[in-house]
C-alpha cells in the first residue's frame, strides 16, 4: 500500500507540474490601456453632468489613452482576444408641439477595432483575420456618423454597443389650444437618459509580427430624426481595452473563423 501510495503521489505531482506548464503556456501575453473619462447623469434634468458628451453624429471617442502594440508569435493556433469595455450613455428628448405632431429620435454608439501592421511590414490586410466579420452600422443609410473604414493597410471590425429609437406621435396634444402656454410651445415632452456598461470580444489572427490596435467609439444619429422635435446626446467613458494573446494546443478544438 505504501508503494502504491507513493507512486500515486509522484504521478499526481507530475500531473500538477504538467498542468501548471500548460496553464502558464496558455496564459499568453497581456496588454491593456484605460480611459478615465466618466459619464454621469444629472438627476435634476436627465442630462449628462460630466464626461465626454456630444450631440453631433460622427463624434469619435478614443478608448484608452494610448494605442496598444502587440507582437504576435509565429506558428499556427495563435489568436488575439481584443476586449473593449466601455460605459455608454444615451440621452433622448422627444417633444410634440403645435408644429410637430410626431417626434422621432434615434441615437447610438458603435465600437470599432482597428488592427494595423507595423510600418515596413509585408503583411496584407487580407492576411489579418478579425471576427466578427461585420461592417457594424456603416451600411445603414438611415443614420449618419458611424463608419467602419480600417486604417490604411489594416483591417477593422465594428459592433454597435448601444442604440435607442423612440417615436412619439399625438395628433390630439398638438391641437390643444393651451399648449402654447408651455415652454417653447411644447405640448408634450419625453426625456430619457441611460448609462450602460458593455463588453465584447473580438478575435484576431495574423502572421507573426508587430501590430497596433486602435479602438474608437463613434456616435451615430438617425437621419430621420425630427428637426425641432427634440434632441439627442451620446456619452462615452470610462473605458478599457484589453489585448490577450492565447495559444491553442493539439487537444483543443481548432480555432477557425
Amino acid at each position: 500500500m505504501k508503494r502504491i501510495f507513493g507512486f500515486l503521489a509522484v504521478a499526481a505531482f507530475a500531473g500538477m507540474l504538467f498542468a501548471a506548464n500548460v496553464f502558464a503556456a496558455s496564459s499568453g501575453n497581456f496588454s491593456a490601456t484605460t480611459d478615465n473619462m466618466q459619464c454621469t447623469i444629472n438627476s435634476a434634468n436627465g442630462s449628462f453632468a460630466t464626461g465626454s458628451t456630444s450631440s453631433t453624429g460622427g463624434k469619435v471617442w478614443e478608448i484608452g489613452d494610448n494605442e496598444i502594440t502587440v507582437q504576435i508569435a509565429n506558428g499556427s493556433g495563435t489568436t488575439l482576444i481584443v476586449t473593449p469595455s466601455l460605459v455608454t450613455g444615451l440621452f433622448t428628448d422627444n417633444t410634440i408641439s403645435s408644429k410637430n405632431s410626431t417626434s422621432i429620435q434615434d441615437v447610438g454608439i458603435q465600437i470599432q477595432v482597428n488592427v494595423t501592421p507595423a510600418p515596413g511590414s509585408n503583411v496584407l490586410p487580407a492576411q489579418i483575420k478579425i471576427a466578427p466579420v461585420t461592417d457594424g452600422d456603416s451600411s445603414n443609410g438611415s443614420d449618419t456618423g458611424a463608419t467602419c473604414v480600417p486604417n490604411p493597410g489594416g483591417s477593422a471590425s465594428c459592433v454597435i454597443y448601444d442604440q435607442r429609437f423612440i417615436q412619439v406621435t399625438s395628433t390630439v396634444l398638438s391641437q390643444l389650444s393651451g399648449c402654447s402656454a408651455l415652454s417653447g410651445g411644447t405640448c408634450f415632452e419625453l426625456v430619457e437618459s441611460t448609462l450602460s456598461a458593455h463588453s465584447f470580444n473580438f478575435y484576431v489572427q495574423a502572421p507573426g509580427g508587430s501590430y497596433t490596435f486602435d479602438v474608437d467609439a463613434q456616435l451615430f444619429i438617425g437621419n430621420n430624426n425630427t428637426v425641432g422635435g427634440g434632441s439627442v446626446v451620446g456619452c462615452a467613458g470610462p473605458g478599457t481595452v484589453t489585448v490577450q494573446q492565447v495559444k491553442n494546443f493539439s487537444f483543443n478544438s481548432t480555432i477557425t473563423f
